[in-house]
């Protein structure tokens, strides 16, 4: 058994087989290994009999065992030793259980232990992961499984290699299969060749566990006949799809939206048998499976109007028919029948039904007609009975007999009945809803079927009137929603559909009669009327933006070239946007998807309680250029509703199917959409592009806490789902072994972000950023890299008498730590010793979340916090407010920078982004020289750094009288914006005697990447249009005091990724070549700008600097014409990590269920948070001492903003962070503080003092 899922290219056989194994363990895995749960059928808190770690029977039991697991209830947390930190840690896995690298090797026979280093590993997706050994042991059958992981995913989406083995171990369920006995047999291990062996090993370990009768012995030959028909059914659908050539982002129109609903070939990624089929046999797959490309004719049916059973959405309405449908059933039928209605039927449904007595007997009645084929071909939908026809008004959603995965898929009353009622609920909100229409809510107009009593009134149906028999494993099942994906909770209602096989019942009696026979027609001829999301105009034009794409096929290997779609449409974007396809791109896409699909899902609950089923079959997603256009979510016959937030809106009874308690509602959200739909996406994601799982999780719930009409609708929501430690997910394995039927088993898995962010941070701790060349990856104690760098255990840093914590040496050995600071007092060493065991305390119970909080890599290093507790003890009347300046490292930071730029380059420090007289003189020496945009900047260079130093000038208003400063005080070059401004510079200078030196600001024509800011580009008032620079060239020709000397182009601020600057430096490089001809310049200077940006979110994700100078000398270099100099004026970058604002509290309170801490200071002092509108990271540095003699009030562990105190609700530096504690009299430092806070601060609104300017020198 070879290959792996995401490599199509292999024969299909393979792939198919090696899918199959890939969902089987990780089925299992989840489910038995993993996840926290006991047996459903046990009193609650009882240990199972077998004391395996069983599935829940609904996820809140389940999220409350897998809690007491986390917490120590299962066996020691084991982290695989060669897996990522970041995605491993945190879990509650079974050591007896799950092995890897060095202790698997010691489980297995020393023969197979030597043959699998001769072994053959297919490429790894993670180098860091590559070849690990592992071994999974099954404690009631006295085996393991052992093979290689290639990829850990933190929600469970691993990467498996070639080979599996399944091994004898010695130990067994007996003795408890403890590692002391676990030592594997000389001759016990046998290569699996198949993923059916694979999966027989695996069922016959839920066999023993489950008891080892004739029960489970049935349950595992019915299992194997269904995994059988998967792995058949897989083969076939990839040898047809081989011959596909054009992958998915190349198609458009109605061609993109067919191909992604026909493409989805593997299937559910966690489902034993995805792609089984009972009741289809060979010619039926050719004809009927969408992943076949199949498109056929529906059958229609006309039945009398006393039989039908109609529910609308508006009444009245038109007939849903197509009229040409219409038109052809006029034709058909007798005079007498022209008012009967039409019901459309699947063809082979339509052969079934017309098997069955009852059905015969009514068209021998005249009550009910067969029309035979009408209309236009339909195609099939992922779900396979759905199907869509382009210029249709909607989509349908039909019955079909036959067994797809676990159940028959019809459409009994109740189905019917809830999706409309559904449909009116949520069509008042989908006009609502504060997204617009890139949020799309697909209504159900309509719902049709035959009415029982009426049936039964007819004579016509009687009891035992049985269709086709069906294979093995058949009969009459339960109907379940789109995807097969059912209820959480139990009932016939809140399970996986109506009715369902004898054999899955759980306790439920058949129902023998006349009235049990109705009701089957019933739901064998019902049919929902779903509106369509992707309706061409009549000459089949469907714009990108209207063409949705099911989201379950962006996740699979495309056919034409083996790659998910998901990753190539993301690239597409990146190179729409010219910029580098990485981590930071990935999660701006993230992001994107995010807003349009997460957030929108996430007010419904909150403004409505409405929890829909949108799993990843049930979303669709249209993208434009690769980037997120509109989000759209189907069938909402699955929606639920919570009591609680409805009161009373929706108009149902409490008791109504569709109404829940407000948790079972949230736990259905949980695992539809979080664990199913958004947990696949961003484990695809990662692995497409290479970024870390965990970092788009973090950009997944950024996204949503800081969404604006979700946190007016419920400012806590995100963080309430969020914060959680674990998440419910559906055991299939586990389930379909069981034969649960309308009642699965759930477990629970650890939320990416509670449980596994936690440990992650706690390793990253190890390693500090000092600014924003300092190093950008953290790293594990003993030399491992967290993201897949190799770290020197000899570079580590000391954090001795730190308390482990936020104190450590920066990796730049420029930057001071604890052994390079100067002589701290006792009230500093208590002061940050607190400040460290506050933070490790926070990460210990999982409370800091969020980068802005103290469990983040931003640190006050101990030099700033000396200074704070030396003013403090100066006035300890007066609270602490000021900005604290570490000119040590900036000069550090600044020389670093200069010695690292190749020849040919210059960088200048941009003025505005901090000019006091104190940065500027240490500055001075080291940066080439100053940018400045004023006339009042030229002048406080000169007097700060003297006459010498070389001044650029520019901005887009220049006074005369700025001008005239500037000839006159010897600047380098003045910036000119346009061609008025270049006559009175000229007219000027001619005055003065002099010849002024000018870059020319060119605005490029282009789009640009994505920054915080775009400055050209696009419409803005900065500079002179590309177009026009001819007309320029011609103007200056006719200047004589004016001289031509190259080109400024400053187009984006705040940039955070080095490929998309040299990106842009090429354009700039390719540009200068032609201008500098157009302009008859042999030698020219480019001002590319600043624009390197500060990541205030993130520490470890910075502006790769090295990379960047590394770009300039291999990329860069040789694009530059001749006698072109770079220069590049860089104010953030330079300055920002040497600066901090502090401010004591002043008080803490609680308004409404919100928590604040108010600061004597606030956004007149440090503008930035609330000019870029995001929360900054701060440290609350403790400080022990209290004057009064009453209580200190404080907060602990909850979500905070830090607000100021002006009067005004906007004044807050940061919003609904979390916090350990918080005590009136500490202080919040607040670092990167040292670029635009003070300098664009207003500073004398409400004539508040102003802060204290505090400088260190080493």
């Amino acid at each position: 058994m070879t290959g792996r899922t995401a490599t199509l290219p292999l024969a299909p056989g393979v792939v198919a087989e090696h899918a199959h194994a890939e969902r089987l363990l990780n089925a299992y895995v989840r489910e038995c290994v993993m996840g926290g749960g006991s047996r459903p059928d046990e009193p609650a808190g009882a240990e199972p009999a077998n004391a395996s770690p069983a599935a829940a029977s609904t996820p809140g039991q389940a999220t409350g065992l897998a809690k007491e697991a986390v917490a120590g209830g299962v066996s020691e947390p084991s982290q695989p030793p060669e897996a990522a930190t970041a995605s491993a840690e945190g879990m509650a896995w079974r050591a007896s259980q799950l092995l890897t690298g060095d202790a698997a090797l010691a489980a297995m026979p020393e023969r197979l232990r030597a043959a699998w280093r001769r072994a053959p590993r297919s490429a790894p997706a993670q180098p860091e992961l590559a070849g690990v050994p592992l071994v999974v042991t099954l404690p009631h059958s006295g085996t393991a499984i052992a093979g290689t992981l290639l990829r850990w995913s933190a929600m469970g989406h691993h990467r498996y290699g070639e080979a599996w083995w399944a091994i004898r171990c010695a130990s067994s369920a007996a003795d408890g299969g403890g590692a002391a006995s676990r030592e594997a047999e000389s001759d016990a291990a046998r290569r699996l060749d198949s993923a059916r062996e694979l999966a027989d090993v695996l069922l016959g370990e839920l066999a023993r566990r489950e008891g080892d009768n004739d029960a489970a012995a049935a349950a595992h030959a019915a299992m194997l006949e269904r995994i059988d028909s998967s792995i058949r059914n897989m083969r076939s659908y990839l040898e047809a799809a081989a011959g596909e050539t054009l992958p998915l982002p190349a198609l458009h129109g109605a061609e993109r939206v067919r191909r992604a609903e026909q493409g989805v070939r593997l299937g559910h990624p966690f489902h034993p048998a995805p792609k089984s089929s009972q009741g289809f046999t060979a010619a039926d797959r050719a004809a009927y499976a969408p992943e076949l490309g199949a498109a056929f004719v529906l059958h229609y049916f006309a039945v009398a109007p006393a039989l039908l059973r109609e529910m609308r959405l508006d009444e009245p309405a038109a007939s849903p028919e197509p009229e040409d449908v219409r038109a052809a059933a006029r034709e058909r039928l007798a005079p007498a029948q022209q008012g009967y209605a039409l019901l459309p039927a699947h063809p082979w449904q339509a052969a079934y039904l017309l098997e069955r007595p009852a059905v015969r007997r009514l068209i021998a009645a005249g009550r009910l007609v067969a029309l035979g084929a009408l209309g236009a071909p339909v195609y099939p939908t992922s779900s396979v009975r759905t199907v869509w026809q382009p210029q249709a008004a909607h989509m349908l959603k039909l019955p079909l007999h036959v067994r797809l995965t676990h159940f028959i898929r019809t459409n009994p009353a109740e189905h019917l009945t809830r999706a409309l009622e559904a449909s009116r609920v949520l069509a008042a909100l989908a006009q609502a809803h504060p997204y617009g229409d890139s949020f799309v809510i697909l209504l159900e107009d309509a719902g049709r079927s035959l009415d029982p009593a009426a049936l039964e009134a007819t004579g016509e149906v009687r009891q035992h009137d049985g269709g086709r028999t069906m294979t093995a494993s058949g009969g009459r099942a339960a109907a379940s929603h789109e995807a097969g994906a059912g209820a959480i909770g139990g009932g016939s209602l809140r399970g996986e559909g109506g009715e369902a096989d004898p054999a899955e019942r759980t306790g439920e009696a058949a129902q023998p009669g006349d009235a049990a026979e109705a009701r089957a027609l019933e739901a064998d001829f019902g049919v929902v009327y779903r509106r369509n999301p992707a309706r061409a105009t009549p000459a089949g034009e469907l714009a990108d933006r209207d063409s949705p794409m099911v989201v379950a096929a962006l996740l699979e290997p495309d056919a034409a070239d083996g790659q998910a779609p998901l990753g190539l449409f993301v690239r597409q974007a990146a190179g729409a946007r010219g910029t580098a396809a990485d981590e930071a791109f990935a999660a701006q896409w993230l992001a994107r998807y995010a807003e349009l699909a997460l957030a929108p899902l996430l007010w419904l609950f909150a403004a409505r309680g409405v929890s829909l089923e949108a799993h990843a079959q049930n979303a669709l997603i249209a993208l434009e250029d690769g980037w997120p256009a509109r989000f759209f979510v189907r069938d909402l016959e699955g929606a639920s509703i919570s009591v609680a937030r409805d009161r009373g809106q929706s108009g149902l009874r409490a008791d109504h199917p569709a109404m829940y308690a407000d948790a079972e509602a949230w736990q259905r959200f949980e695992y539809y959409v979080l664990v199913n739909h958004f947990g696949h996406l961003v484990a695809v994601l990662a692995e497409a592009l290479e970024a870390d799982e965990r970092r788009l999780w973090r950009t997944v719930y950024e996204t949503v806490r800081t969404s604006a009409p979700l946190r007016a609708a419920d400012a806590g929501l995100a963080d309430a789902f969020f914060g959680r430690p674990c998440w419910a997910a559906k055991a299939n394995l586990v389930s379909a072994f069981r034969r649960r039927g309308e009642t699965p088993d759930y477990v629970a898995v650890p939320n990416p972000l509670a449980t596994v962010e936690v440990a992650a941070a706690s390793a990253e701790r190890a390693s500090s950023f000092s600014g924003p060349a300092g190093p950008a990856q953290g790293k594990e104690a003993g030399g491992r890299a967290v993201h897949g760098k190799a770290a020197d255990p000899a570079s580590e840093p000391s954090t001795s008498g730190t308390g482990g914590a936020n104190l450590a040496v920066s990796a730049d050995p420029d930057d001071r730590g604890p052994a390079d600071a100067a002589p701290a007092d006792a009230a500093l060493a208590d002061a940050v010793q607190a400040d460290a065991a506050q933070a490790d305390a926070a990460l210990a119970e999982g409370v800091e979340a969020d980068p802005a909080s103290a469990g983040s890599l931003f640190h006050v290093p101990p030099p700033v916090a000396a200074r704070l507790s030396a003013a403090k003890r100066e006035d300890p009347a007066r609270p602490v407010c000021a900005y604290v300046y570490d000119l040590t490292q900036l000069r550090a930071h600044a020389a670093r920078l200069i010695a690292t730029l190749p020849d040919g380059c210059e960088l200048f420090y941009a003025v505005k982004a901090n000019a006091e007289a104190p940065i500027l003189r240490a500055l001075a020496g080291i940066v080439h020289g100053f940018e400045t945009a004023s006339a009042g900047e030229i002048a406080k260079v000169r007097a700060a750094a003297g006459a010498a130093v070389p001044i650029l000038y520019g901005g887009p208003v220049k006074t005369d009288e700025a001008l005239a400063a500037a000839l006159e005080r010897g600047v380098r070059h003045i910036h000119v914006e346009g061609p008025l401004e270049l006559r009175r510079l000229d007219r000027l200078a001619a005055a003065r005697g002099l010849v002024a030196p000018v870059l020319l600001r060119v605005n490029v024509g282009d789009a640009l990447p994505d920054a915080t800011l775009v400055m050209a580009g696009s419409r803005s008032q900065f500079g002179i249009d590309e177009c026009r620079l001819p007309e320029l060239a011609e103007l200056a020709r006719t200047l004589e005091h004016v001289r031509i000397e190259g080109f400024h182009l400053h187009s984006l601020s705040n940039n955070l990724s080095c490929d998309t600057h040299l990106e842009l430096l090429e354009s700039y490089c390719a540009r200068a070549r032609q201008w500098m001809a157009v302009f008859g310049l042999e030698t020219a200077t480019l001002n590319a700008g600043g624009g390197i940006g500060v990541n205030y979110r993130d520490a470890g994700a910075q502006f790769d600097w090295d990379g960047f100078v590394r770009g300039l000398a291999e990329r860069i270099a040789p694009l530059r014409p001749p006698g072109l100099r770079l220069v590049f004026e860089c104010g953030r970058y330079i300055a920002a990590a040497s600066g901090y604002y502090a401010a004591e509290v002043i008080d803490v309170k609680t308004n409404h269920g919100s928590h604040y801490a108010l600061l004597r200071g606030g956004t007149h002092h440090f503008r930035l948070p609330a000019s870029w509108q995001h929360s900054h990271p701060f440290r609350i540095l403790p400080v022990e001492a209290w004057p009064y003699p009453f209580a200190r009030p404080e907060l602990r562990r909850c979500r905070i903003t830090l607000a100021g105190e002006l009067c005004t609700p906007k004044d807050a530096l940061a919003r609904d962070v979390p916090v350990e504690r918080v005590r009136v009299g500490d202080i919040a430092v607040f670092p990167y503080a040292g670029a635009y806070g003070w300098a664009i601060s207003h500073h004398d609104f409400l004539s508040h003092p102003h802060p204290r300017q505090l400088y260190l020198e080493s």
